[in-house]
């Protein structure tokens, strides 16, 4: 019988476990399940839609995974505006839950739908609270209260960084880390930003692309920078102008969705970070900003929310983003 070896040439590495970080073309035999592995090309992400919200709104806090989530508050227009209004969606639908402390829009949030963290937004605010899956719990404030930021980690280990606050009410570049119990600053942003979006899985790991800049607030901005745990590193700009965008992921691969661009034919527009740089892939079905956030992964992504355009009604409407896995089975048959 023709062995692996005979075919093609090479051994195959025998583990009791897949690679953490396979490259592609790597073959191995994993000896736990008996099954032969190889790292083949990531396919494309697609999007699909997924259930209604049961009240459509923008700017809300969204976290969690693509099959369970949380959305936090956000605004109602046209309506009377802020809510503490919170729904928990499945990964088919959406139910209401408990509501926050207060109404507020413009925040963010970290973690999962049942260990969550809920931080900042509008009425200006340094609140924050954790989520335990079924009630809200106040815990030690953000040291610069702020609205518009950005977010990344889970309950027990997240970062906050840029969006509009402090003394004066600017546009800021500040970080500050949360432990688990209260939050510290830390080194800020190489370039002050608002109304953004972010990534991570801790406080040591994340990433912020787009948002207005002070100089270029309307158009906005195409930066990205890295967060390793101490300091901020630029990196590849996004390909478009992104504002009061969405998206999710980590410094290895996230997606940025949902955002405004001067262009209306530009709303839809998805962009895919690899780690190193921004490709554009597929579109979202219905083009929106005003999504403040996302759940989930750079493979599996929930987007809800937003708004179609100035003075429209804001979208109940929920797509779910899905990029194949790069390892499959062989056939040793």
């Amino acid at each position: 019988m023709t062995d692996y070896k005979d075919k093609h040439g090479i051994k195959v590495q025998a583990v009791s476990s897949d690679p953490t970080n396979p490259i592609e073309g790597q073959v191995w035999f994993n000896t736990t399940t008996n099954k032969l592995k190889y790292k083949a090309p990531l396919g494309a992400g697609s999007w699909a839609n997924g259930g209604n919200m049961n009240s459509g709104r923008r700017s809300g806090a969204s976290f969690g995974t693509q099959s369970a989530s949380l959305y936090a508050g956000g605004r109602f227009a046209p309506g009377p505006g802020r809510t503490a209004y919170v729904e928990s969606y499945n990964g088919s639908s959406w139910s209401e839950t408990t509501d926050m402390p207060a109404a507020k829009d413009r925040q963010r949030g970290a973690g999962t739908s049942s260990a969550g963290l809920h931080f900042g937004g509008e009425p200006e605010t340094p609140d924050t609270q954790t989520w335990n899956g079924s009630a809200w719990s106040e815990v030690n404030n953000m040291n610069t209260g702020r609205h518009d930021h950005m977010a990344g980690g889970v309950q027990g280990s997240a970062l906050a960084f840029a969006g509009e606050g402090g003394p004066s009410n600017t546009t800021i570049g500040n970080t500050e880390s949360w432990n688990g119990t209260s939050w510290s600053e830390v080194a800020d942003l190489n370039t002050a930003r608002e109304q953004g979006c972010g990534g991570g899985t801790s406080n040591t790991e994340a990433i912020c692309f787009g948002g207005g800049t002070p100089a270029n607030m309307n158009a906005g901005s195409q930066l990205t920078e890295t967060w390793n745990g101490s300091s901020w590193s630029e990196t590849g700009d996004l390909n478009e102008l992104k504002i009061y965008g969405g998206g999710f992921g980590s410094t290895s691969s996230a997606v940025a969705c949902g955002s405004y661009n001067p262009s209306p034919s530009s709303w839809a527009n998805v962009e895919e970070w690899n780690g190193s740089s921004w490709s554009e892939v597929a579109n979202l079905s219905q083009g929106r900003y005003f999504t403040h956030g996302g759940s989930g992964t750079g493979s599996l992504g929930l987007l809800a929310g937003g708004q179609q355009g100035p003075g429209t009604t804001n979208m109940n409407n929920t797509e779910e983003w899905t990029k194949p896995p790069g390892v499959e089975e062989i056939s040793t048959e």
